[in-house]
């Protein structure tokens, strides 16, 4: 288990060597919160089902294309689904290749 209140702490007094101040309390409380998510994420996503939405999810992102879209609000929309299609992978700590390799298999 990682403890959040030292990593904290040890964040805190880096930042008040640059300069800047940290309350040590809520940054622990936010990295907490922050893990818990990801944890989330993970256990959902590692199951068929959810490997079949992050899939749906990253397709319909438009995560391997790039629209050829001249509407400013549609572009938008686009790039809207987009952003999270990436944020899902990035936070599952998928790389390039393993999206790649996950597109491969789904159109096989």
């Amino acid at each position: 288990m990682i403890d959040f209140r030292y990593l904290a702490e040890k964040i805190k007094n880096k930042a008040l060597g640059c300069g800047y101040t940290v309350d040590s309390v809520v940054l622990a409380e936010q990295l907490e919160e922050d893990e818990r998510r990801l944890r989330l994420y993970k256990s959902v996503f590692a199951t068929e089902a959810g490997k079949e939405v992050l899939m749906d999810l990253m397709v319909e992102g438009g995560l391997l294309s790039s629209p050829e879209i001249d509407d400013a609000l549609k572009l938008a929309h686009c790039e809207g689904k987009r952003t999270m299609a990436v944020r899902i992978a990035s936070s599952l700590g998928l790389n390039f290749e393993q999206i790649v390799q996950m597109y491969s298999i789904e159109k096989e």
